[in-house]
C-alpha cells in the first residue's frame, strides 16, 4: 500500500542530511505511524521533534488527535499558537479542542462531586464556553464540505443550549448552525463519506426538534420555583478569576505533563440549596487574535485600559 512508502521517503530524506528537511522526514514517519496505531512511537517521536521545532504545528497535532483528553486539549492549545500552521492543521486542531475540552466539561458537570460545588461549575463552565469558542471559529473558516463539519456543528448546537440562556423557542439563534451541519451533511452523502460521530448528530438534531415542546411542558416548573422564591439564595458564581486559571492550564506547555499545579483542579467553594447559577458572560475569555487562546495578559493589560 502507498502508506507503506512513507518511511522509505522519510528515510531518503535523512539520508540527504539537510537540517531544514528534518521535519518533512518527522511528519512522514509519523504520519505513517498513526496510520499504524503506533501510539507510543508517535508521542515519542512527536515530543522529540517539537524540541527541535516547537513552531510545527504538524506535532501538536499528533499528540491531540492520539492523546487523552487533558494532555490533548494541552497539545491543540499549544499548536494553534504556532506560526508554521496551515489551514487543516489549524482546522484539525480545532476541532480536537472542541472535543477534548467539550468533554471534559460534561465529564466534570457528570461525575462533580455536588452540583452545588461553584467551583466545580465554574471549571466545567470554562471548558465548555472553551470548547463552544473553538467550535464557532472552526465553523467561521473551515471549508463547508470539510469532514468534521457535522461533528463540530453538533458540538455548537449542543454547547450553545447548555450555555445560552434566553434562547427563542424556535432557536432561530441555531439557524445558521443548523445549515452549516445540513450542507456538510449534504455533501458527505454526495461522496459516499460517514461523517464520524453520528450520536452528536443525532442528539442535537432529537434536541432542536423537541426543544420548543419540552420548553413548554417543563417551563411551568422553573416558573413556580422563581415565583415561590425558592432560587432567591442561588448564589451566583464570580467568574473573574476564571479565564486566568484556564490560560494558566493551557500555559503549561511541557507535554510530556506531569507536576505542574495547573493541572489540578480549582475548587473556590461555595454553597447553595439548589442549582448553583453560572454567569456566562462573566466566563468570556480575551483571546489572542493569532491562535484564539485565551490570555491572562490581555485580560489583565484590558482591565488596566
Amino acid at each position: 500500500m502507498w502508506i507503506d512508502s512513507l518511511p522509505i521517503a522519510a528515510k531518503a530524506i535523512r539520508d540527504k542530511g539537510k537540517l531544514e528537511e528534518l521535519d518533512f522526514a518527522d511528519i512522514l514517519d509519523i504520519k505513517y505511524m498513526i496510520a499504524k496505531e503506533r501510539n507510543a512511537d508517535v508521542f515519542q517521536l512527536a515530543k522529540k521533534a517539537i524540541k527541535r521545532n516547537p513552531e510545527q504545528a504538524y506535532f501538536y497535532y499528533a499528540i491531540a488527535v492520539r492523546s487523552e483528553d487533558s494532555e490533548g486539549l494541552r497539545a491543540a492549545k499549544k499548536g494553534l499558537k504556532c506560526k508554521q500552521i496551515v489551514p487543516f492543521l489549524q482546522h484539525m486542531l480545532l476541532m480536537r479542542a472542541v472535543e477534548h475540552a467539550g468533554t471534559m466539561g460534561l465529564r466534570l458537570l457528570e461525575y462533580g462531586p455536588s452540583i452545588t460545588d461553584d467551583g466545580k461549575l465554574e471549571e466545567a463552565a470554562a471548558f465548555l464556553t472553551s470548547a463552544l469558542e473553538d467550535a464557532k471559529m472552526y465553523l467561521s473558516c473551515a471549508m463547508p464540505d470539510s469532514r468534521h463539519m457535522q461533528t463540530v456543528g453538533s458540538w455548537a448546537v449542543l454547547l450553545t443550549l447548555v450555555l445560552k440562556d434566553a434562547l427563542s423557542p424556535d432557536l432561530r439563534e441555531l439557524d445558521e448552525i443548523v445549515r452549516k451541519i445540513d450542507i456538510g451533511r449534504q455533501f458527505s452523502n454526495f461522496m459516499g463519506i460517514t461523517a464520524p460521530r453520528l450520536d452528536l448528530y443525532a442528539t442535537q438534531a432529537a434536541a432542536i426538534k423537541y426543544y420548543a415542546s419540552g420548553l413548554n411542558e417543563f417551563s411551568r416548573i422553573f416558573n413556580h420555583l422563581e415565583e415561590g422564591g425558592a432560587t432567591k439564595n442561588i448564589p451566583s458564581v464570580n467568574c473573574a478569576t476564571l479565564d486566568d486559571d484556564l490560560a494558566a492550564w493551557l500555559e503549561n506547555v511541557h507535554i510530556e505533563g506531569g507536576g505542574s499545579q495547573a493541572d489540578h483542579h480549582h475548587h473556590h467553594g461555595g454553597n447553595g440549596d439548589l442549582h448553583s447559577k453560572v454567569n456566562i458572560d462573566n466566563v468570556a475569555l480575551y483571546r489572542c487574535s493569532w491562535c484564539g487562546n485565551p490570555s491572562a495578559v490581555l485580560r489583565k493589560l484590558t482591565t488596566i485600559i
